[in-house]
């Protein structure tokens, strides 16, 4: 159960913090990802949480892409 609320609350969390582009908001959702690192004993559940942290990151720290082609 406290593997769903931690979803949701990232979902929003998200969708808040690129929708308004609040960077520092987006950087704490990331923190959200050790929960299942710590509750959940499962392998594949930490490899997986891993790969979203990673996956997290590249989202905080790529641009808006404008910049890309100038």
């Amino acid at each position: 159960m406290l593997l769903y609320i931690a979803l949701i609350i990232y979902i929003l969390i998200i969708g808040f913090g690129l929708f308004f582009n609040i960077k520092w908001l987006i950087s704490l959702a990331g923190l959200l990802w050790f929960i299942p690192i710590i509750e959940i004993d499962n392998m594949f559940i930490i490899l997986l949480s891993v790969i979203m942290i990673l996956a997290h990151g590249v989202l905080l720290f790529s641009g808006d892409g404008k910049e890309d082609f100038e």
